[in-house]
């Protein structure tokens, strides 16, 4: 809940610095549990990283401080129980115009099922993007 809600305060001055601060703690989940699992150490941990994100990024750390001080769940708790109204159980989910998606599949099939939605709704959907050529590892150089 805690991690939750600091990346609110974050998300309210930057959607960008949101996903940089969760895309960090879910990479070093280790550096917020510690070794002995202590839950205010953790907590402290949460609000460290956070305002070293909003550092990097010059946000107002007034409003961010302000923010990680009151811990203000409504927020969370109100996502949470939508999510319980939807019957959501796993993440990620995802809808598409009322089609739901559980967990992680292959963004090629995310894209068919978006695709889908858009020519039910009488539009046409965009060409998929050129794929990138790659260089295979016995080519690299060759001929040089």
């Amino acid at each position: 809940m805690h991690a939750a809600v600091d990346a609110n305060c974050l998300a309210a001055q930057s959607p960008d610095v949101y996903w940089t601060y969760v895309d960090y703690l879910h990479a070093h989940g280790q550096e917020v549990s510690g070794e002995d699992r202590d839950v205010n150490k953790s907590f402290a941990a949460l609000n460290r990283i956070a305002r070293q994100e909003a550092i990097l990024a010059k946000l107002d750390s007034t409003k961010l401080d302000a923010c990680l001080a009151k811990q203000d769940e409504t927020q969370v708790r109100a996502s949470m129980k939508e999510g319980d109204k939807l019957g959501l159980d796993s993440t990620p989910s995802l809808f598409v115009d009322g089609e739901r998606i559980i967990g992680a599949i292959p963004e090629d099939q995310v894209w068919m099922v978006i695709d889908r939605a858009l020519r039910a709704a009488g539009e046409q959907p965009p060409a998929p993007p050129a794929p990138v050529p790659t260089q295979s590892a016995g080519t690299k150089g060759a001929g040089k």
